[in-house]
């Protein structure tokens, strides 16, 4: 197997000698679960419950209502689900769309197509005739000084639209007719089946019809803070009331989910460059060892990563000076011009990189011999042990407790290795391990309690029965510009981690804004590590274009392109870099390493979710299903305006739950207490 290992090795060295990727070799003895795409499941109608489509602007009806559909993929004609992809048609005003799927069956690394994110249909289907169409307000001009037709859409709050009755301007009511237009999709696919918490919260939260808005020009803000999450538990993934979240499960299907907390999901464990499954379609029903002689290579649609161990190669944890010899001579070799050279045959070039490929493989031997003895000890025995089973079987031993069977966790319980520190070499430098019945939701009633990562509140998404097609960075995508329509992430770093990282209840002053690379992963650090290592495992054309206005050439668009991508892996490298500093400065300081000594104790498994947590989110409605109230759970109240309104909406109820005090405390209601 060692061989298996060092051979696997070698193909990543060259990947490294020819691409130059120096952000690869910290992750050879990771260890994690990587959860693949499957289809939903026809049979179990429980795990076939789809998310919120994209939506299109189809038109207006006779009486100047807005009509929103799902869109379609141009070829197969399925609803499309999250992202899709884009190019031009015959004729320069038509586009086509295809969904993910025909992408990567038909298309995959097509350039002519470009991926978009699942958005909201505001800003390309309503144009400025259609904006004008849409309002009636007769105080609100529809010409400018010129006396040219001028775009109402994006609205300016400033401008005197009629905001309440019956003759409310058709551009205010836009949030509502997309979010009346979603809910219509999930209704329409879940008739025969058992409401959703989610249909349930939509229901009970409606307004009341005699309920009316404020009329003054600030009134949207006012109504939108006092239906924002500041008067809602914060407490749980989701699904608001966890209890009836379970009811929803068949009770056929209850104990297979206590058991297997992620529903219908594939996982494999990787363990460095080497994958070990079962369950694998189309093979038979055993283990299942990924290795470089595949006969046909096809790219894993990877949904999300549960990073298990962060390895201690290359991170300064030991053996720091051989390392950085590697390290060197690995850069040196990297740009020796006679890789390149055309005078040198195919042959004559394979035998000089197998030359270079030898002796620092022989480098690599030495210093991963001992702890790579250790990983693959422990595999060959979980895996020969009586006590494992192999078979994959839907209801004993499906892939997640297959995976949950290999990881040895009596070595790997502890979160800093207990071996720093000592003269044995440090098998690792942090590990992330869990129990399967440490998963299930946290519930959350003070500041001080662990709130769940964006991780696990993806996977558990599927517990309760919603498939995503989105993997985990683009649904985190889609909360910017399908739920808030900004069209974009607003601050840096959200392309490649798109969330924001300014922390709830006065926990810390800098917004997400201000915020550093190492402040914006470490808000949610086994989150970032796993999301990282989704993003080191997806091409180029896996990434929407950047939304900055495009050359006039396409020799400059594809320099555009090279430059966003070479920014696209030097952050990754950078917050990966980051991560390992601080992770390395905790496990060398003997306190923080007495503190977490608890780890490894036969504690309650629910506290073994604790090193999976982050930040208490300022972020507003940020978790699955929590939107608020009414048409805030499909679309943000802000999404009809401009862009810098938008933004400053956001940041209100932002800053606001930035300056609680706690969990549904804020300062004015503790000064109330104070003065009782």
């Amino acid at each position: 197997m060692q061989d298996l290992f060092y051979g696997q090795l070698v193909g990543s060295f060259l990947f490294i000698l020819r691409a130059a990727a120096s952000d690869v070799w910290k992750g050879f003895l990771d260890m994690e679960k990587v959860i693949e795409h499957r289809p939903t499941l026809e049979k179990f109608k429980f795990w076939n419950r789809k998310a919120v489509p994209q939506m299109a602007f189809t038109g207006l009806t006779t009486n100047m209502n807005p009509i929103f559909e799902p869109l379609k993929c141009d070829e197969c004609n399925q609803t499309i689900y999250g992202s899709m992809f884009k190019k031009k048609g015959n004729n320069d005003n038509t586009t086509i769309s295809v969904c993910e799927d025909c992408y990567r069956t038909k298309h995959y690394g097509d350039l002519s197509y470009a991926k978009k994110y699942q958005h909201c249909p505001f800003a390309e289907g309503i144009d400025a005739a259609t904006s004008r169409a849409l309002c009636t307000c007769p105080e609100v001009p529809h010409s400018d000084d010129k006396g040219e037709p001028r775009a109402l859409f994006p609205v300016d709050p400033r401008e005197r639209h009629i905001e309440s009755g019956p003759q409310t301007c058709g551009l205010l009511r836009l949030t509502e007719s997309l979010a009346r237009a979603k809910y219509a999709t999930i209704r329409r696919d879940r008739i025969g089946l058992a409401s959703t918490s989610a249909m349930r919260i939509f229901r009970d939260l409606r307004p009341k019809k005699d309920r009316k808005k404020q009329a003054d020009d600030d009134g949207w803000l006012d109504d939108l803070e006092e239906e924002s999450e500041v008067s809602m538990p914060s407490s749980t993934y989701g699904v608001a009331d966890l209890e009836r979240g379970e009811e929803e499960i068949p009770f056929y299907l209850r104990h297979y989910t206590k058991k297997y907390p992620f529903g219908n999901v594939h996982m494999a464990l990787r363990i460095g460059p080497l994958t070990i499954e079962n369950g694998v379609a189309n093979l038979p029903r055993t283990i299942y060892t990924q290795t470089k002689d595949k006969r046909a290579w096809v790219p894993k649609r990877i949904k999300a990563v549960m990073k298990q161990v962060i390895g201690s190669p290359f991170s300064g944890l030991s053996d720091g000076k051989k390392e950085l010899q590697v390290i060197q001579e690995l850069v040196r070799a990297s740009q020796l011009k006679t890789l390149g050279d055309p005078s040198l045959s195919r042959a004559e070039q394979n035998k000089l990189v197998e030359r270079i490929l030898g002796h620092l493989l022989g480098r690599l031997k030495v210093l991963f011999r001992d702890r790579l003895d250790t990983y693959l000890s422990d595999l060959t025995m979980k895996l020969f042990h009586p006590g494992t089973k192999i078979r994959w079987d839907a209801r004993e031993n499906n892939c997640q407790n297959f995976c949950d069977a290999l990881i040895n966790r009596r070595r790997l319980g502890l979160l800093i290795d207990q071996n720093v520190g000592t003269k044995k070499p440090p098998l690792y430098l942090m590990s992330f391990v869990c129990r399967k019945e440490a998963y299930p939701v946290a519930r959350v009633q003070t500041k001080l309690d662990v709130p769940s990562g964006l991780t696990e509140e993806y996977l558990l998404k599927f517990r309760f029965g919603l498939h995503q097609d989105s993997d985990i960075v683009d649904s985190l995508h889609e909360y910017w510009t399908d739920w808030g329509a900004f069209g974009t992430h607003p601050y840096p770093f959200q392309d490649l981690f798109p969330w924001d990282c300014s922390e709830a209840f006065g926990r810390h002053p800098v917004p997400c804004s201000a915020c550093t690379i190492s402040k914006h992963v470490w808000a949610f650090p086994y989150d970032s590590w796993s999301i990282i290592s989704l993003h080191l495992s997806r091409d180029r054309f896996l990434y929407a274009p950047s939304t900055t206005p495009s050359s006039s050439t396409p020799d400059a668009d594809a320099d555009d392109a090279d430059a966003a991508w070479h920014h696209n892996r030097l952050t990754l490298l950078a917050a990966t870099d980051a991560l390992t500093a601080s992770a390395l400065a905790m496990a060398r300081n003997k306190g923080f390493r007495r503190a977490t000594a608890w780890t490894a104790h036969d504690v309650n498994a629910s506290f073994d979710r604790v090193r999976l947590g982050g930040i208490h989110r300022a972020q507003p409605w940020s978790r699955p299903f929590v939107r608020g109230a009414y048409n805030h759970f499909f679309a943000a109240e802000w999404a009809h305006l401009r862009r810098a309104d938008q933004v400053a909406a956001y940041e209100m109820l932002r800053d606001f739950r930035m300056e609680m005090l706690d969990v549904g405390v804020t300062r004015a209601e503790a000064a109330a207490r104070g003065r009782r």
